[in-house]
């Protein structure tokens, strides 16, 4: 009887104290809010600061995400080939949420093409997703050496919430 009441005690205490575990701290990649899965349409520049959508190039993937190194100061940009087919690895400034440079960078889908990404930014909780569900935005600006009329194109999007009524 007493085997029973001691061993009733020991379950109960262990409940008790295995209850009692905090929230685990969500850790992010290096770039942080930079780093996501976007929906994003590229604008062409028609005259100055007018902005146009292209074609049918509404609310496509791309992808911003670290590198094995996971630095800060590092963010991959991939379109995935609905684009440009471009992946470069752009300088990032999570603090100051923006990412970029005015240098050239090699294209990692292929070769002989260089890009330039400009006026990189991510904006908290500014943007909606199609269902109305505020999200974050990006924003930034893109050049290509084997574009024949050399264009900036303006890309513009938010980020993916996961739910299926948001998805294109």
């Amino acid at each position: 009887m007493m085997n029973r009441k001691l061993i009733y005690l020991f379950i109960c205490a262990l409940f008790v104290f295995c209850s009692c575990n905090d929230d685990d701290k969500i850790d992010y990649t290096a770039p942080g809010i930079l780093a996501g899965e976007w929906w994003v349409t590229y604008y062409q520049e028609t005259a100055p600061d007018k902005w146009e959508v292209i074609g049918d190039y509404k609310n496509l993937p791309l992808y911003t995400y670290n590198s094995a190194a996971n630095k800060a100061d590092e963010l991959f940009v991939d379109d995935l080939g609905e684009f440009w087919d471009f992946k470069v690895k752009a300088f990032a400034n999570p603090g100051a949420l923006s990412f970029g440079s005015d240098a050239e960078l090699p294209n990692l889908s292929y070769e002989d093409c260089n890009v330039v990404i400009t006026e990189g930014k991510v904006m908290f909780n500014v943007a909606k997703s199609k269902t109305g569900i505020v999200t974050d935005s990006i924003c930034f600006k893109v050049k290509f050496s084997d574009d024949s009329e050399q264009l900036v194109y303006k890309v513009e999007g938010h980020k993916r919430t996961g739910w299926t009524d948001d998805e294109y």
